[in-house]
């Protein structure tokens, strides 16, 4: 037997308090009040019946304090919240999946009413309950009451998010540090790695409540942008998938791809065993929505549709001094994402003999040979490894042949990160001289172009922006309508759910949901065959506990009257 509201050991020690509380009841001296009477034949009786209780005399009625012992012990039990066949000792946790996968049908509906029946038969103290959405909330605490997960589960509806019950796992597992005896049982479809399961510390078991599996359905699972093939800086390419399960087929005729709300031609897909692929190049990085649709419904239609916002991808202007080497204005000439002007430049590119312009991003070159032949300059909110290491492979440092300089140059060729206002970056002007063959070779336009990028503080594009996941923007923040905004932490912010959501700087982003475990699931081999949590025998024993009070009550009525017992 367990107990739902105390331990084992409480309702011992309160048996016990109310056993020796009765007792010592029981044996108080009565106190009498004087009456007044016509005869003393009664008074060798009277002095009896006035000995019955004092303390240090004989227990005299022990039926009494037994029926009285048996009332009380019954009623404490079943405050207590007994269940019988409940796990022994066992803690259970108990996720309902709120992710997109229980969008299907009446899914949802039936998870809710399987937790509700399991939680009614599982002992309160130990039984935890917990919302898998776009993220984990607790909606039943252990030792709550039962009429609070209906009132937290009234108006929580899936949310437009991957399957997120594994990271809820680890999450869980990390605050209880692995601990033994844990029955984690899952309600919903939300698919569980075979590799992932295998990790569950010993004595941690993993259940599914009976679900209803994904039937034959078609969805959008994959839709990112990347940079344009062709090296052109202001088009963008796009991929995306479109993947079938459950015996469904898709033709590229029912597939429908829209710019800006206009339909796009000539592209073609490419047809794989689990679905199709298709690559969109050299489109304009104007900011245009690019819409996917998949035309006929399905069983499960959150995932027919998705959509991304282009990027913007204007060039970049630039200021260049009168002193610098032409090399480097040839460079700059020739790069497609930078047009040279003097109206609002964004980059100032000058010779350290010529005189800066304050708060605007420079690049140097150093007529002074000494020090760092490469130093950067960053603002103090970045950290300084991280921003060196970034600014290291944004620059493509890793590409230039670091060795032959030196040999040239007879010492090292060492870089150096240095705290800034603004962002410069400083070279030495000797490396573009013919005694060093830095401008002959291939990473030197690199090198440039990477550096006014760098400098300009052009953002990274973003291959996708699908639901859960994590942005490369490091400085990244989003917000979505009437919710707070969210920035990065540590370099990490992962995008809830799909939806609109404002960026940084206000602009207008989409995310789609781009979730493979939702539509169509994981194969036999991946997935781990979860099997429903037996629920044994268990029962709620209180309502015969008071049944059993009531009865030893009548008893004690009935004996009292025939003056059986005082």
């Amino acid at each position: 037997m367990s107990f739902a509201w105390l331990s084992p050991w409480m309702v011992a020690a309160g048996a016990l308090a109310l056993a020796a509380s009765l007792y010592l009841l029981h044996r108080l001296r009565v106190r009498y009040r004087t009456v007044r009477v016509v005869t003393s034949m009664f008074w060798r009786q009277a002095v009896e019946e006035s000995r019955a209780r004092v303390l240090v005399k004989r227990f005299r009625h022990p039926w009494t304090y037994a029926l009285l012992l048996g009332l009380t012990l019954l009623l404490w039990l079943a405050a207590a919240g007994p269940h019988l066949g409940a796990g022994g000792s066992r803690r259970a946790v108990f996720i309902l999946d709120g992710s997109a996968a229980a969008l299907e049908g009446d899914l949802f509906e039936s998870s809710v009413r399987a937790l509700k029946d399991a939680a009614a038969r599982s002992p309160r103290a130990r039984t935890r309950v917990l919302w898998s959405g776009a993220r984990t909330r607790t909606l039943l605490m252990e030792g709550e009451d039962l009429a609070l997960l209906e009132s937290r589960l009234s108006g929580l509806t899936p949310e437009l998010c991957p399957p997120t019950v594994e990271r809820t796992l680890e999450t869980l597992l990390q605050e209880r540090g692995g601990a033994l005896g844990l029955d984690i049982e899952i309600f919903g479809v939300a698919p569980i790695r075979k590799d992932r399961a295998a990790l569950l510390p010993e004595g941690v078991a993993l259940w599914r409540s009976d679900g209803v599996p994904r039937g034959a359905n078609r969805g959008i699972t994959a839709l990112g942008v990347r940079e344009a093939a062709s090296g052109a800086w202001d088009r963008i390419d796009a991929q995306f998938e479109a993947a079938t399960a459950g015996g469904a087929v898709l033709r590229p005729e029912e597939l429908t791809v829209t710019l800006e709300g206009k339909p796009l031609e000539g592209w073609s897909a490419l047809a794989g065993p689990a679905g199709l692929r298709v690559s969109l190049h050299d489109l304009a990085a104007n900011g245009d929505l690019l819409e996917v649709k998949i035309a006929a419904s399905d069983v499960w239609p959150a995932d027919d549709q998705a959509a991304v916002r282009l990027p913007r991808r204007d060039r970049i202007r630039v200021a260049v001094g009168a002193r610098v080497a032409p090399v480097v204005a040839a460079v700059l000439r020739a790069d497609p994402g930078v047009v040279l002007t003097e109206d609002s430049p964004q980059v100032f590119v000058r010779s350290s003999s010529e005189s800066g312009r304050a708060a605007l991003p420079e690049m140097v070159l150093s007529e002074d040979a000494e020090g760092a032949a490469f130093e950067v300059g960053s603002p103090a909110d970045e950290e300084a490894e991280r921003a060196l290491r970034s600014a290291f492979e944004e620059l493509g440092l890793d590409e230039i042949d670091g060795t032959e300089l030196a040999d040239a140059a007879g010492r090292a060729m060492e870089v150096r990160l240095r705290t800034a206002p603004v962002r410069f970056l400083r070279i030495w002007n000797e490396l573009l001289s013919s005694r060093y063959n830095f401008v002959l070779g291939r990473a030197f336009p690199a090198f440039v172009a990477r550096g006014i990028r760098w400098l300009a503080s052009i953002p990274p594009i973003e291959p996708s922006l699908g639901a859960g996941r994590i942005l490369r923007d490091p400085s990244a923040e989003i917000a979505a309508p009437k919710r707070p905004r969210l920035a990065a932490i540590g370099g990490a912010l992962r995008v809830p759910r799909a939806g609109v959501w404002a960026a940084k700087d206000e602009s207008p982003q989409i995310s789609s949901l781009l979730s493979r475990e939702a539509s169509v699931g994981l194969s036999e081999s991946e997935a781990a065959e979860l099997k429903p949590l037996p629920s044994g025998a268990a029962f709620d024993p209180a309502p015969w506990l008071a049944l059993a009070a009531l009865a030893l009550l009548c008893v004690e009525w009935q004996l009292l009257r025939r003056e059986r017992i005082p």
